[in-house]
């Protein structure tokens, strides 16, 4: 039965017609869960996908992080900006399962101008 909640875990009621996309909500995540523990096949998400279990939200989105970190999945969201429809998920999305500038490796930067070398630096110039 889908139950719907607010973020403070307070049942909401639903109003007529709600119940079909509930349901289609529910398929996408039991979609979403069976894709993690394929991807993930020795994770937690895996082993209570296999028990048929329930996946506590707060296992499956890190397990979606832990994916993302590894370039194994991309987490991917839709919505209409021009409309602000999905903006404030995808800001959510963005700092759940991304990683931040100290969980990234620091690029290989090199100095302008290349320093010289056959190929490097692209100036031009010859100095004839």
């Amino acid at each position: 039965a889908c139950e719907a909640v607010s973020s403070a875990g307070l049942p909401l009621l639903q109003a007529e017609g709600e119940a079909a996309v509930c349901e289609a909500a529910e398929e996408a995540r039991a979609a979403l869960v069976e894709e993690v523990a394929e991807l993930d096949p020795d994770g937690e998400v895996a082993d209570l996908f296999l028990a048929e279990e329930a996946v506590p939200a707060a296992t499956l989105a890190a397990a979606i992080r832990q994916l993302a970190l590894c370039s194994a999945a991309v987490p991917t969201l839709c919505g209409a900006s021009l409309r602000g429809v999905g903006v404030e998920p995808l800001l959510d999305a963005v700092a759940a399962y991304l990683p931040s500038a100290e969980e990234r490796p620091a690029p290989l930067l090199s100095p302008a101008g290349g320093g010289g070398g056959e190929g490097g630096g692209g100036g031009g110039g010859g100095g004839e």
